[in-house]
C-alpha cells in the first residue's frame, strides 16, 4: 500500500512529456482491451448497510496504471486497475476487495513530513539533492524545490534550491518537482530531465563561472550600470544649466547671431590689400593705391561695426524683455542710484520718488544678475567672432602680397632659364629665342650708377619699410573697432543697477586685436616669407647687373678723365681718332641698354 501511495503522488502531467511513458501508457490500453473480450462479466460488489453512491462502471486511465505497467516490467506484482468515484475518493479493485487510495492532501502532507530535514534550507546544490532522493527511492515519491533566491537578485544562481511544500510551490511561477527518476521543471512548458544530465549542467555551470569574464561579470555590470546612470544625470544637470544659462536657447539671440554669422562669412575671404595680375607698381604708387584702399575700407568697416552693435542691442533687449526686465529703465536707474547716493551725503534732502515702478526682490534681483550674465556672454561672443574675422583679414591681405612676390619671382626664375637655354641653342647654330617671356615684375626699381657703383632705388630696404608702413596702416584701421562688451550702449547688460549699486563690468577687458596680432605666429611667417623672397629677387637683380661691368668700367674711366688736361695737352689726330672710336661704343652699349630696359 505504501509503495501504491508513493506512485499515486508523482504529479499526472508527466508522462505527456515522456515519450516511454507514452508507450507504455499504450500497451496498457491494448492489454485492457484484450481483458475485456476474454473476462466474464464483472460481479457488482456488495452493498453495505451504509448508504453509498454508486460506484462508476466507466475505467479511467490513470497514472497509477502507468505506474504499476512500469512496476510489473520490473518484475514486481501486477495489480487490478482502481477506479474513481463520483465523491472524488480513489478505490483500487484487487483480488480480496476494494482498498481505498489516499487524497492528493495526503500525500503531500507525507511528502511534507519524509522532507522534513532539508524544508527551509537554503543553497542546495544538484549533487546532493540527486543523492538524497536516490537514498529514498521506493519510500518517497517526490519533492517539490524553488530557487533559494529572486531571479532579479545579484546572487542569483539557477542550481542552487531550497525544499518547500506544496502549499508555497503553487504561489511560484516557477517550481520543480525532484523524484528518483528525475527533475521536472514547470513553467508555461514542461521539461523532464534525468538526474545525471542535471548535475552535469550544474557542474558545467559551476566551471563556467570560474572563468574571469563570467566570475567578474556582476561587478562589472554593476559598475556599467552606475556609471550609465551617473553619466545620464551628469547630462541631464548639463542639459538644464545649458537651457537656463546658454544663449542659444534663446530665439532672439540665436536669430541674430545667425545673421550675423552668415555676413561675417561674406567677407571672410576678403582682403583689404589688392594687387594688380599683370600691373607693375612703383613703390609710392602701390604705397599710395593701398593706403587709399585701406581708407575707404576703414570707413565701410566702422558702419559694419555700428550695424552689428545695432542689431545685438536689440536682440539683447527683447530677450532681456522676455527674462522680466527692462533696458530702458537703466538712466532711471541710475538717477534714483544718484540721488540716492547724494543725499546720504547730505548735498540734498529730496526723497527718490519711484513712480510707476516697485522695488524688485532679492530673488529677482539674482535672476537679473544671471540674465545680464547670459548677455554679457553673448555679447562677448561677438566681439570674438568679429576679432577673428578682422584677423582673418589681415592673414588674407599679408597672403595677397606674398602670393604676388612669389609667382612674379617665379616667372622671372623660369624666364632666365629659357633665355639661357634659347642662347645655348644659338651658339650651337640651331636657332632658337634668346630672351624669355616671363610675367611682369610687381615692383619698377631704378639702377643708380655712382661713384661707388651700381646700386637699387628703391632697394630692399625701402621696399620692406614701405610694406611695414602699409600693414601698420592695415592694423590701425583695425583697431579703430572697440570691442561691444565695452560700449556704453550694452551697460544694462554688462553693468547692472543691483543691490543698490552699480556692478562692475561683467569682463573687465574685451577681446584685443592687438594682442592676437602681436602673439599671431601665422602673420610673422608670413612676413619673413615677403622679406626673403623681396632678398630673392633683389639677388636676382643684381646676378643682371653683373652683365654691365663694362658700363661701370667706362663711366668710372669717364668720370675719372681731367677734360682740362686733354684740351691743354697737344694730341695727334690718332689719339682724337681712338677717343671717337671709344666714344662710339659707349654710345651702342648705352643704347642696347635703353631697348632692354
Amino acid at each position: 500500500m505504501a509503495e501504491f501511495r508513493k506512485e499515486c503522488a508523482f504529479p499526472t502531467r508527466l508522462w505527456k512529456k515522456d515519450p516511454e511513458v507514452e508507450a507504455m501508457r499504450k500497451e496498457y490500453l491494448r492489454q485492457q482491451a484484450d481483458k475485456r473480450t476474454k473476462l466474464p462479466p464483472a460481479v457488482p460488489p456488495p452493498i453495505t448497510t451504509t448508504r453509498q453512491s454508486t460506484v462508476s462502471r466507466q475505467r479511467s486511465v490513470s497514472l497509477e496504471r502507468i505506474s504499476l505497467m512500469r512496476r510489473s516490467r520490473t518484475g514486481s506484482v501486477s495489480r487490478e486497475p482502481s477506479v474513481t468515484s463520483r465523491s472524488g475518493s480513489r478505490t483500487s479493485q484487487t483480488g480480496g476487495g476494494t482498498v481505498k487510495l489516499p487524497s492528493i492532501g495526503q500525500v503531500n502532507a507525507e511528502i511534507r513530513d519524509k522532507s522534513s530535514e532539508l524544508i527551509g534550507k537554503m543553497g542546495l546544490e544538484p549533487a546532493f539533492l540527486g543523492e538524497w532522493i536516490q537514498a529514498r527511492r521506493g519510500t518517497l515519491c517526490c519533492i517539490y524545490l524553488i530557487h533559494d533566491t529572486e531571479r532579479t537578485s545579484p546572487n542569483f544562481h539557477p542550481y542552487r534550491y531550497q525544499v518547500v511544500t506544496s502549499r508555497v510551490m503553487r504561489k511560484c511561477a516557477i517550481f520543480y518537482t525532484l523524484s528518483p527518476d528525475g527533475v521536472t521543471q514547470f513553467t508555461d512548458n514542461i521539461a523532464l530531465l534525468s538526474i545525471e544530465s542535471w548535475i552535469k549542467e550544474a557542474e558545467n555551470y559551476n566551471k563556467i563561472l570560474k572563468i574571469k569574464l563570467f566570475q567578474n561579470f556582476r561587478k562589472w555590470k554593476s559598475f556599467r550600470v552606475w556609471r550609465k546612470a551617473l553619466s545620464k544625470q551628469k547630462f541631464k544637470a548639463s542639459r538644464q544649466e545649458l537651457i537656463e544659462k546658454h544663449y542659444i536657447c534663446s530665439t532672439e539671440l540665436c536669430k541674430t547671431r545667425c545673421q550675423i554669422q552668415e555676413i561675417l562669412s561674406d567677407i571672410n575671404d576678403m582682403g583689404l590689400i589688392e594687387v594688380g595680375a599683370n600691373r607693375t607698381y612703383a613703390l609710392a604708387e602701390f604705397i599710395s593705391e593701398q593706403s587709399d584702399r585701406i581708407q575707404t575700407l576703414d570707413s565701410k568697416l566702422v558702419d559694419f561695426r555700428n550695424l552689428i552693435r545695432f542689431k545685438v542691442f536689440e536682440a539683447c533687449k527683447l530677450s532681456f524683455a522676455e527674462a522680466g526686465f527692462s533696458a530702458e529703465d537703466y538712466s532711471k536707474e541710475l538717477d534714483d542710484l544718484n540721488t540716492t547716493s547724494k543725499s546720504a551725503t547730505g548735498s540734498t534732502t529730496s526723497t527718490t520718488k519711484r513712480e510707476g515702478r516697485k522695488k524688485i526682490s532679492f530673488i529677482e534681483q539674482a535672476k537679473k544678475r544671471a540674465e545680464c550674465y547670459r548677455l554679457a556672454s553673448y555679447i562677448m561672443g561677438i566681439d570674438l567672432m568679429l576679432n577673428s574675422i578682422l584677423h582673418q583679414l589681415v592673414v588674407n591681405s599679408m597672403m595677397t602680397i606674398q602670393d604676388s612676390i612669389r609667382q612674379r619671382l617665379a616667372g622671372a626664375e623660369e624666364a632666365k632659364l629659357k633665355a639661357k637655354a634659347g642662347k645655348k641653342k644659338k651658339l650651337q647654330g640651331k636657332g632658337g629665342d634668346v630672351a624669355g617671356v616671363g610675367p611682369p615684375p610687381l615692383f619698377v626699381t631704378d639702377v643708380v650708377l655712382d661713384d661707388q657703383g651700381m646700386s637699387f632705388s628703391p632697394n630692399k630696404e625701402d621696399l620692406e619699410a614701405g610694406m611695414e608702413g602699409v600693414v601698420a596702416r592695415l592694423e590701425e584701421a583695425l583697431l579703430c573697432i572697440k570691442p561691444l562688451v565695452m560700449d556704453p550702449l550694452f551697460f544694462p547688460f554688462t553693468r547692472p543697477v543691483l543691490y543698490g549699486k552699480q556692478e562692475d563690468m561683467v569682463f573687465k577687458f574685451g577681446p584685443s586685436l592687438k594682442n592676437i596680432l602681436d602673439n599671431d605666429v601665422t602673420t610673422k611667417k608670413q612676413i619673413q616669407e615677403i622679406s626673403s623672397t623681396l632678398q630673392k629677387s633683389f639677388d636676382l637683380g643684381l646676378q643682371y647687373l653683373e652683365g654691365f661691368e663694362d658700363v661701370k668700367e667706362n663711366f668710372m674711366k669717364n668720370e675719372t678723365t681731367d677734360l682740362e688736361a686733354l684740351l691743354a695737352s697737344k694730341a695727334d689726330v690718332q689719339f682724337y681718332n681712338d677717343l671717337l672710336a671709344d666714344f662710339k661704343k659707349q654710345q651702342e652699349r648705352t643704347k642696347v641698354i635703353l631697348i632692354l630696359s
